[in-house]
């Protein structure tokens, strides 16, 4: 599994971080500023301001699909590896943009469903990953 997870590049990381916490310091400062406690009224905040691009997720079907969105191609026998090289393919200047999946093979508009079965799926396998080489004695556990 540690040839499959790509090296982090520090520039990006970094990069990351500064909006990351730039949005996270704005958000709190709004929250004060209207007396928002509500957790679910915090993350749907925090959602408008991360996420770029097209909704997440449609409310009605009466809605129209707009908006940007990084378009991967998925392999689901080989979720980790086509996963992680289309992950890695999308441009740092995108990484804020709803993801849309596509599964080989499947006709699906990514509304929500593909995106969801996505993340599931490759969590799952990283997970399955995990164990099988902690059982191999070839990751360590203790932090």
């Amino acid at each position: 599994m540690e040839e499959l997870i790509p090296e982090i590049d520090m520039q990006l990381n970094d990069a990351v971080t500064e909006t990351l916490d730039s949005i996270i310091d704005s958000s709190i400062h709004f929250c004060r500023t209207n007396n928002i406690h509500d957790p679910v009224e915090i993350l749907c905040l925090l959602q408008k301001k991360i996420v770029s691009g097209r909704k997440l997720d449609l409310e009605s079907p009466e809605e129209t699909i707009d908006g940007d969105t990084n378009i991967i191609f998925i392999n689901r026998d080989d979720i980790l590896n086509t996963g992680f090289d289309e992950i890695q393919q999308i441009s740092r200047d995108n990484l804020r943009k709803t993801l849309e999946v596509q599964f080989y093979g499947e006709v699906a508009v990514d509304v929500g469903g593909p995106r969801k079965e996505f993340f599931r799926l490759i969590l799952r396998a990283i997970e399955e990953n995990c164990l099988i080489l902690q059982r191999n004695g070839l990751m360590n556990t203790k932090q």
